[in-house]
């Protein structure tokens, strides 16, 4: 009865957000700023990737199944060789910027689900570029644990452990694999979500929502 009744109250809430006349703009405002942040953020996760001397190939393995292929063309013959220079510094701000539109969208989305006023424009922009700056290690991290994780295997694999502990460590990592990416995949949304409106809310607040995104 009581969980009918929680159902019922969350549903009803939702409801309530759904017909505000102000979502019939916001939706489309953040999804508008959020395509036009994808190249600068996918650019911003390739400089990282090279950063951490990942394959080119494996960068646009990547790209290509997790976005498209053009986007892959588009961006990895600029990631091969990447030296520190005016030239990098002002394309890698630029990127930033742009990729922080997206973050800036969800902030004052967010400002105005929770009826807070935006605020100085500045701290707005700050937090919006830390925001994606998260969104871009997230990336990264999901790029990196299976490579990594394979390399775990293959140096297992030149150990005289038996053939039956390689195979138990081989199904413990696969099982392991999963859940534990979900998870971070769950704290890095919660962080955005909780870091996003311009008040302090309770971090628990947020769990239904980054759950579902």
């Amino acid at each position: 009865m009581k969980i009918k009744k929680k159902a019922k109250k969350v549903f009803n809430n939702f409801l309530k957000i759904i017909k505000r006349p102000d979502m019939s703009i916001l939706p489309g405002q953040l999804a508008f700023f959020f395509v036009l942040s994808v190249v600068p953020i996918i650019t911003l996760i390739g400089y990282g990737a090279t950063f951490l001397h990942l394959p080119i190939s494996f960068i646009n393995d990547f790209i290509s199944s997790t976005f498209s292929a053009k986007i892959a063309d588009l961006i990895t013959p600029s990631l091969g060789d990447i030296s520190f220079s005016l030239r990098f510094a002002i394309l890698a701000v630029t990127c930033i910027y742009i990729a922080s539109n997206g973050c800036k969208s969800l902030i004052l989305t967010s400002n105005a689900v929770y009826g807070l006023k935006n605020g100085n424009n500045i701290k707005i922009r700050t937090k919006a570029i830390i925001m994606a700056l998260i969104i871009v290690v997230l990336f990264l991290f999901i790029l990196v644990v299976p490579l990594f994780g394979s390399k775990i295997l293959e140096l297992i694999q030149n150990t005289n452990i038996s053939d039956t502990a390689q195979r138990n460590i081989r199904i413990i990592f696969m099982l392991l694999k999963g859940p534990f990416t979900w998870f971070v995949l769950f704290v890095f949304i919660k962080l955005l979500y909780t870091m996003a409106p311009n008040k302090k809310i309770p971090s628990a607040y947020v769990n239904a929502g980054a759950i579902f995104t």
